[in-house]
């Protein structure tokens, strides 16, 4: 999983990476998401314009959930 990761920036930031998931789904179109400062707001804006995950990232992710195993 960490080859796929690191070829699409993915992996040096968890909070991004969660937020590109959520955000690949095609049927969601927002996310909430909490912080505690204007900075981690301005943080987190910049995360949610990262581009999407990739079809083959996000399939290789939804293999991970249990039910898959």
């Amino acid at each position: 999983m960490r080859p796929l990761l690191e070829e699409e920036g993915a992996w040096d930031d968890p909070l991004e990476c969660s937020l590109r998931f959520t955000l690949s789904h095609p049927v969601i179109t927002s996310a909430i998401v909490g912080t505690n400062s204007a900075e981690h707001a301005r943080d987190n804006a910049k995360r949610a314009q990262a581009q999407a995950l990739s079809p083959r990232l996000m399939e290789a992710l939804h293999k991970l959930r249990p039910e898959n195993s």
